[in-house]
């Protein structure tokens, strides 16, 4: 697993700018570090607390894998 990418945290991904999500995206995707990132938002999204969950749903709309 490439270590270089960092996976990025919620904050950074509902703070980055439109046009770096699809980047980001295909980064993690090639290291592998995708999955990981996907994991842990589904994990805050079904059972985080209240806000976990909204910044969560926000977050993988985002990153385009839940339609609004």
């Amino acid at each position: 697993m490439d270590q270089s990418v960092p996976i990025p945290s919620l904050d950074d991904i509902l703070n980055a700018p439109k046009d770096a999500l699809a980047p980001m995206v295909a980064d993690l995707r090639r290291s592998r570090r995708l999955s990981p990132l996907v994991h842990d938002l589904n994990t805050h999204l079904l059972s985080g607390e209240t806000a976990q969950k909204d910044a969560a749903r926000r977050a993988l709309e985002m990153l385009g894998f839940v339609q609004t």
